[in-house]
């Protein structure tokens, strides 16, 4: 009768769908939904509106929307900013229906639409970046020290300029002043699992195998 049976309902509305195939919705959500609520014309070509898995039914109707199968109207995504080279986030229901420029991360933006310059993307706009990589360094000649950074979180030129701890940047960039470039290394934030809390100490102090376990923030720290 091509009726799709759901796990349960309330009285209103639909609520809980597991058993209900996706269908694409063009007006209400614009995008993939399992509530039942599928068209006559759909169910009469269910190869070609109805599936099992969201992602499917994603990839056949709202190819170009990375949001698809996110229901949630109010949920928060990043978008791009030319003339700051940077990001900021709206609502869902904010996004015109054809916006493919959606991220649902401000890594993703920033490494997509501004990898020249993805550490100041990071800084401004709304939202933050977090860490995902590997703790790395690189010359800043302006400072005379090397610089921590997030391998994850690279400008395209500073790919090939990195090193895995600092004394080697140091020795490399600026050898005749090692001494002031050592010392000025930044303080790093560390898990202390024993006391669920994060502390600090300079990068120098940290052991090789530490390295998935250094911060630049106290957020990143915690987040982690």
């Amino acid at each position: 009768d091509g009726a799709y049976p759901i796990s349960s309902c309330s009285l209103s509305e639909a609520e809980v769908f597991s058993f209900a195939l996706y269908y694409p919705d063009y007006f209400k959500y614009r995008s993939c939904v399992n509530d039942g609520r599928q068209p006559q014309y759909m169910r009469d070509q269910p190869t070609a509106y109805l599936f099992v898995d969201v992602e499917d039914c994603c990839k056949a109707h709202f190819s170009w929307d990375v949001s698809c199968g996110n229901n949630d109207p109010s949920s928060l995504w990043f978008y791009p900013v030319y003339e700051e080279s940077t990001c900021y986030q709206q609502a869902l229901s904010e996004f015109d229906l054809y916006d493919t420029e959606k991220y649902s991360s401000k890594n993703a933006c920033c490494l997509s639409k501004f990898s020249y310059v993805v550490e100041d993307c990071c800084e401004n706009g709304e939202g933050q970046c977090t860490s995902t990589g590997t703790p790395v360094f690189i010359a800043n000649w302006s400072t005379g020290k090397c610089d921590y950074r997030d391998s994850s979180l690279l400008s395209d030129w500073e790919v090939n300029s990195v090193y895995y701890n600092i004394e080697d940047c140091c020795v490399e960039n600026f050898g005749d002043k090692i001494a002031k470039c050592v010392s000025s290394e930044q303080e790093m934030f560390y898990p202390d699992y024993a006391n669920s809390e994060c502390n600090k100490k300079f990068s120098s102090e940290f052991e090789s195998f530490e390295g998935d376990e250094m911060f630049a923030s106290l957020l990143d720290c915690c987040s982690d």
